[in-house]
């Protein structure tokens, strides 16, 4: 099993999926991750309890990420500790990536927002995830090396709206996600129109 299972590569996943599809679409690809994920567990482990893990708002994260972005209000949902990691608790190879980061499960946080306006058919998506304490130059490399063990992924270094990011793209194609590291956290940004995309870049830290 490759460590780009873990829950977070599969919301960054679902989150660019849901800006290139729309909101129905989202619902679509959420209901089919969440599928695909249980399907190797046990009847034990019902659906509802990753869910009951997530909080309204950004948590922890509410300072450093943007309430609006291009007109669009973004809502987001967090969650912290153990927690992170929903009810399936942490694989293997969740646990390398934060034993290389020096980081314990307790030192955990997280937030995911999506906003939409249907009718102009445009969207963004902004997920931040940190690692309390972790060293920003490490950060950024062991997350751009768990992103590279998924042969089908190509990660490029790229300056956007003046920071610089790790775009993210399948198979050469363009890229569909920039993934932006300041001190302990990690943003992972998806959208369009690019200019959304720039504009939530810009509104970090």
């Amino acid at each position: 099993m490759k460590r780009t299972t873990f829950l977070l590569l599969t919301l960054v996943a679902l989150f660019l999926a849901a800006c290139s599809s729309g909101q129905s679409d989202s619902s679509s690809a959420a209901t089919a991750t969440a599928e695909a994920t249980e399907a190797p567990e046990s009847e034990e482990t019902p659906e509802p309890q990753s869910e009951a893990t997530l909080e309204p708002g950004a948590g922890d994260l509410d300072a450093v990420l943007p309430d609006e972005v291009g007109g669009i209000t973004i809502e987001y949902e967090s969650s912290s500790g153990a927690e992170v990691m929903g009810s399936e608790g942490m694989t293997p190879e969740a646990q390398e990536f934060f034993d290389r980061v020096g980081a314990d499960v307790s030192d955990l946080s997280s937030a995911f927002g999506f906003g939409l306006d249907a009718e102009a058919g445009t969207g963004i998506s902004i997920i931040a995830f940190r690692v309390a304490g972790a060293d920003e130059g490490r950060l950024r490399d062991e997350f751009r090396s768990t992103i590279e063990d998924d042969e089908t992924q190509t990660v490029t270094e790229e300056q956007v709206a003046g920071k610089s990011v790790l775009a993210l793209s399948t198979e050469g194609g363009d890229a569909s996600g920039y993934v932006y590291v300041k001190g302990d956290i990690v943003f992972i940004v998806g959208g369009s129109p690019m200019s959304l995309v720039e504009e939530a870049l810009s509104e970090l830290p």
